[in-house]
């Protein structure tokens, strides 16, 4: 399915991939206990879409007279909710966005097959509606990037076994498990339109740096979000033992005696839920995490409008959907 590229908001963007999801037709699928998870996942009302409302927003401006494609940009989509489905398997999660889980709700069995089944659909729409010549250049992207993913994954298993991530080695990760997926649809969009190879460098940084802040952010509104906007319970980063930019920042300013109290804090049984989340939080607070958190996340902002003043330049027209899109990502509280 292309669609025109004279959608003027992000809501007849984020229609484009519903219909998209929607031509799917996963209701009528059978055996029903297969899509029925896959279906209640990508469904789900709240999703903002932004992997591949990105990818058809880079489509947009780099080649407006051309017809977008929608395929490939929600196949991200797709694969992004099957590590969704995964991840709550490893850290034994009962909600999602607000609603519980597919693990919670259907059981471990069906969101693991889900799951695999999801992977392969992804891989099916990466190929539709896209000319033969630009598949190779789709296709090792996307390889390049699940892998990465799945590093990421593991590097974020091992770091909650440790009592201290650096923040070269946090940031490391997040770029692998999540700044990634948000590069690939930036980059999508400008393979898809056919930008030059400066385009498609240019992209790549936005979405890269724009991916960072997202997740800074993530970690920031974990704890200092409202958990009903937020979808799930704050502080479920600390039940998890996550060792997420608050606790690396904090760790990395602490005096001995904080760095002492953060780690027995953090050791605390998850029983005690409220204690342990109240006694991390606090000590956070004393060390002011969530000021320098809020400040990386404005470096990365600010880093991300630099690639796009550089796309902006090599295309001689301006980015005013990314740029709004940008500025929504900066304010978010979900």
């Amino acid at each position: 399915m292309s669609n025109s590229s004279e959608a003027t908001d992000l809501r007849a963007y984020r229609q484009i991939v519903q219909d998209t999801l929607q031509s799917l037709k996963l209701d009528k699928r059978t055996p029903h206990a297969l899509y029925a998870p896959i279906q209640y996942t990508l469904e789900q009302e709240g999703a903002k879409r932004v992997r591949p409302v990105l990818a058809l927003l880079m489509q947009a401006f780099l080649r407006p007279e051309a017809p977008l494609v929608a395929s490939p940009a929600v196949a991200l989509e797709v694969f992004h909710n099957f590590t969704l489905l995964h991840d709550d398997v490893m850290d034994n999660s009962p909600v999602r966005r607000g609603k519980p889980s597919v693990y919670a709700k259907y059981g471990l069995t069906p969101a693991i097959l889900s799951g695999d089944a999801m992977l392969i659909l992804a891989y099916q729409m990466l190929s539709e509606e896209v000319a033969p010549e630009m598949l190779p250049d789709l296709m090792r992207e996307f390889n390049r990037m699940a892998t990465l993913i799945m590093e990421g994954q593991q590097l974020d298993l091992e770091y909650e076994q440790v009592d201290y991530v650096s923040k070269e080695q946090y940031l490391e990760m997040i770029g692998y498990k999540t700044a990634v997926l948000i590069a690939t649809a930036t980059h999508f969009g400008a393979i898809l339109s056919q930008g030059s190879v400066t385009e498609r460098k240019h992209a790549y940084a936005f979405g890269w740096s724009l991916g960072i802040a997202f997740q800074l952010q993530d970690d920031y509104l974990d704890l200092y979000g409202d958990s009903e906007t937020f979808g799930k319970p704050l502080g479920g980063d600390i039940l998890e033992g996550k060792k997420t930019i608050l606790h690396t920042l904090a760790y990395a300013t602490a005096s001995q005696a904080q760095r002492q109290a953060l780690t027995e804090a953090m050791r605390r049984p998850n029983e005690q839920t409220e204690e342990k989340i109240s006694a991390v939080k606090a000590l956070y607070d004393e060390m002011q995490v969530a000021t320098q958190v809020q400040a990386l996340v404005r470096d990365y902002l600010a880093e991300a409008q630099q690639a796009l003043e550089s796309l902006e330049a090599s295309s001689g027209r301006e980015a005013t959907q990314l740029r709004a899109f940008v500025s929504k990502l900066a304010e978010r509280n979900t």
